[in-house]
């Protein structure tokens, strides 16, 4: 019996060592494996990190490309208002240019309904002498005096009484003129001188007419007579 004792605490011994054994053996393996799993995690971390860091580049390349995409909207939408206002620009100039024809056009056929009239005018014949209504004798020369004007050009005159061509037609004047002619009255009476003008376009002007009284040569003109006005005497 004495010598079951020890070999009792022997094997008690035996299986405590043992379990002391197997327990650091499984905290071995426990550390081991926990540090397995630590070089894992640090390599996930590191990979993670890496990631990131690649992540951050990329949206930092984004974001420039972000910025110079904005910068480049900012430029275009800078030139799309400049187009804007050039087209305006043009359209405002397109609408002043068709402003400016239709006014010329107006003024084109306004020039050219002028020059119509202007055409289609007679010569103006104005009398300088001598005065209606003179009163002449017969054989006295009495001096015609007449201004004759064109634009176009005068072509001829002609002095008529009644339908008796008496003087004329003188042709070619040019656009203005100063004509005189001399004509004597052979017979007494009222009588009527008929001027006319006609110019380069055929157009020949309304009569312009000097009414004359023709009278004997020994028929003097009587003058007129002043009557004496007495002068008065102040009143005593």
């Amino acid at each position: 019996m004495k010598s079951s004792a020890p070999t009792a605490i022997a094997l008690t011994l035996i299986m405590f060592l043992l379990v002391l054994a197997a327990a650091v053996f499984f905290l071995f393996q426990g550390q081991q494996s926990l540090k397995l799993e630590l070089q894992n995690a640090g390599d996930t971390v590191r990979a993670l990190e890496k990631q990131q860091a690649e992540i951050e580049l990329n949206n930092s390349a984004a974001q420039a490309t972000l910025d110079t995409l904005e910068l480049s909207g900012t430029s275009t939408a800078a030139e799309n208002v400049g187009l804007t206002e050039q087209l305006a620009n043009s359209d405002q100039l397109i609408v002043t240019l068709e402003s400016q024809e239709l006014q010329l056009s107006s003024d084109l056929e306004n020039a050219v309904a002028t020059m119509e009239i202007f055409e289609s005018q007679a010569p103006l014949v104005t009398v300088v002498g001598p005065q209606d209504q003179a009163i002449v004798s017969v054989g006295q020369a009495v001096e015609l005096v007449i201004v004759a004007s064109d634009h176009a050009g005068v072509n001829g005159v002609s002095f008529n009484i009644g339908n008796e061509l008496f003087g004329g037609p003188v042709e070619n004047i040019g656009e203005t003129a100063i004509m005189r002619h001399t004509w004597t009255p052979t017979a007494e009476g009222p009588i009527t001188i008929f001027i006319t003008a006609t110019n380069v376009n055929g157009i020949t002007s309304d009569p312009s007419t000097i009414d004359l009284t023709i009278i004997g040569s020994a028929t003097s003109i009587p003058e007129p007579t002043v009557e004496a006005i007495p002068e008065s005497t102040p009143e005593s």
